[in-house]
């Protein structure tokens, strides 16, 4: 994922809404579309096999814009659980393996 993307977005906390995790989505694409069918292939993706697998829900072996958006919340969303959940361990609160173990889960949905 472009880094220049991700900062012209507000950077993690800037895709707080769906209307930015669709743009940065749309962003993706067209850096990386380089057939220009709308859909990343694996080449074109570069992501591990495991990450295009678990991203293209209608299993055609390429990732559309909606796929990428569904993809970017679910990284969003572990980030922020991930990043709540170390303020609370900060904070004194007890350390849960369970939990740690189900955040990081999200990285493999």
């Amino acid at each position: 994922m472009d880094i220049g993307a991700i900062e012209s977005s507000g950077g993690i906390s800037g895709l707080a809404s769906q209307e930015n995790i669709d743009k940065l989505a749309e962003q993706i694409l067209q850096q990386l579309d380089k057939d220009g069918d709308g859909e990343l292939s694996a080449e074109e993706a570069s992501f591990p096999s495991e990450m295009l697998a678990q991203l293209d829900t209608d299993g055609n072996g390429s990732l559309n814009k909606a796929e990428l958006s569904s993809g970017i919340t679910t990284f969003k969303d572990t980030l922020f659980s991930m990043k709540d959940y170390a303020s609370a361990l900060n904070n004194g609160q007890s350390f849960d393996t369970e939990k740690l173990q189900s955040l990081m889960s999200g990285f493999s949905k």
